[in-house]
Formats: structure tokens, C-alpha cells, sequence
């Protein structure tokens, strides 16, 4: 019976899915919601305007740029989740961005993790649906690789950017985007794609707190908990031909989902392998109850 045990678990074992290997670059949604201060007052993202750079209406343009598993595929592994950005880069990115005034601003965050961070996070997520849908969950890290953590220190409009510095205590991230048509099998990486495919609908959360121990204004620092609710397809960027007049970057958005599709037999393998261990179980217990 121990035997069988066994070897039925090492099956579900081995024909389990390994850690999630996907690669998402998206960044033609927006996100609206709240940032709570650490005096427990609540404010919303406001709209907001400096010169070209807007906003739609009390939200912000967003980027997510995650990888995992994907190396020598599609890049280094990375979880970028952000504001969507004007002028800051950090290698190998360059991800100006739009619908953002500026980088020091209400409802600007920015998380930021790259492959050496990573062992500090889940990253989970793949096509379903035939291909058809992608889902991508983020969660733990500090988000400071680089130091690059910030959350905008609310009530404050605006200030200076050392306002803000710090690590995320806790985040999340739970995206799902729906595609009209299945994703495609790229044979050269193995992977099934839908690249510069927007989505038909994009919905989901980010969520978290930061504690802000910024050196220059420490009146500003503690711990601040935020809010928000994804939208898309769609974006201030999207709305202005995703062009902006810079000599040095004009700006694009951009859709590239990638993920491998597990093989039927590696899922009729794992259901049978729990199957095996379920049927072992209920036998050992009636053995046990005679």
C-alpha cells in the first residue's frame, strides 16, 4: 500500500506544471483608485495635466512587464509593474510612457524587480481558454531592485522625487486578459504568443502597502497603503495615436503575451496521478475503519 502510495504521488509529482514561465509586456491600460497616508486619511488619483503629459479622467496609464522561465527565450527574468513612464529607464527597458505628468506625482508607483529579486516573489499565471485567455498573479518582493521602489506620498500633489523612497511591505498583483482569437505557436521559442494582439478586455487589481523612508522629507514617511482597479484595453495613450512629439523617443504601446501550453497528456498524467493517490487514501481508511 506504501508503495503504491508512493508511486502514485511521485506521478502527480512529476507530471505537475513546474513554476510559471510566461512573458507579458503590456501597457495600454489604466488604473484608478486609492492611496491611504499613515494618518489613515484616503485619496483618490486625480486627474491631472503638464503640458503634452495628461491623464484620463482621475486615473493613470500602467505598464506591466513580467517574465519568468523565459530566459534565453524572451529576456532576462523581471517583474516591472508601474506607472507608465515619461523619462525614467532602467536597463535593458525603455519604458517612457504616457498618461503620466510627471514621476512625482499622485497616484504615481512603481515596482521593480529584476532577476536577482525574484526568488522573493510567486509569480503564477498562462494561457486558458483554448489560448484565448491569459491570466498573470505578482506577489511578494520588495519591489526596490535598483532602487527602484516608490509610491507617491499622498495628499501631496507633487514635489520633489526624493519624496519618495522605500520598500513595498506587501504586494499583489491579478490581471486577466480575454483575446478574440487563440494565441499562435511560435517554433522557435516553443511558446504560444499573441504579439501586438490587443486584448479585447483587460480586468484586475494592484494592491499593497509601502513604507516610505525617504531621507529628504521625513515629515512624508511611514506606512501607506494603496488600491487599484485595472482598465483596458484602452489608455490616454491609446487615445493620442500613442505618439508623443519627442525628438529622442516617440512612444508606442504595446501587447506581447507569451507562455508555453501545457501538452493534454502532461494534464491526463497529473489527474491521473492525483487520481491514484485519492483512490489510495480512501482504500487506506477503509482498512483502517474495518
Amino acid at each position: 500500500m506504501i508503495l503504491r502510495l508512493s508511486l502514485a504521488a511521485s506521478m502527480a509529482v512529476a507530471a505537475a506544471p513546474a513554476a510559471a514561465q510566461l512573458a507579458v509586456v503590456f501597457d495600454n491600460f489604466t488604473y484608478a483608485g486609492t492611496v491611504t497616508d499613515p494618518g489613515g486619511n484616503t485619496h483618490s488619483i486625480q486627474t491631472a495635466t503638464n503640458g503634452p503629459r495628461q491623464t484620463r479622467e482621475n486615473a493613470r496609464d500602467g505598464l506591466v512587464s513580467v517574465r519568468t522561465g523565459a530566459a534565453g527565450k524572451y529576456g532576462l527574468d523581471v517583474s516591472q509593474i508601474s506607472t507608465a513612464w515619461y523619462f525614467t529607464n532602467i536597463t535593458p527597458f525603455v519604458t517612457n510612457g504616457w498618461g503620466n505628468p510627471n514621476n512625482t506625482n499622485n497616484g504615481f508607483f512603481q515596482f521593480f524587480e529584476n532577476a536577482a529579486g525574484l526568488p522573493g516573489m510567486t509569480v503564477t499565471g498562462g494561457w486558458s481558454g483554448g489560448g484565448t485567455v491569459f491570466t498573470l498573479n505578482v506577489s511578494g518582493g520588495n519591489g526596490d531592485a535598483s532602487n527602484a521602489a516608490r509610491l507617491w506620498n499622498a495628499p501631496a500633489a507633487a514635489g520633489p522625487a526624493g519624496d519618495t523612497a522605500g520598500s513595498f511591505q506587501s504586494f499583489s498583483l491579478s490581471l486577466v486578459a480575454s483575446f478574440a482569437t487563440p494565441a499562435v505557436f511560435n517554433p522557435v521559442t516553443g511558446w504560444h504568443e499573441q504579439w501586438n494582439v490587443m486584448p479585447t478586455s483587460v480586468t484586475g487589481t494592484i494592491a499593497g502597502t509601502f513604507l516610505n523612508d525617504s531621507t529628504s522629507n521625513p515629515a512624508a514617511n511611514g506606512l501607506y497603503s494603496f488600491a487599484f482597479t485595472i482598465t483596458g484595453p484602452g489608455s490616454w495613450a491609446e487615445d493620442q495615436g500613442a505618439f508623443w512629439n519627442s525628438s529622442s523617443n516617440p512612444i508606442f504601446v504595446r501587447s506581447n503575451w507569451a507562455a508555453p501550453v501545457p501538452e493534454p497528456a502532461s494534464w491526463a498524467m497529473l489527474i491521473l496521478g492525483f487520481g491514484l493517490v485519492g483512490a489510495s487514501l480512501r482504500r487506506q481508511a477503509a482498512i483502517a475503519c474495518a
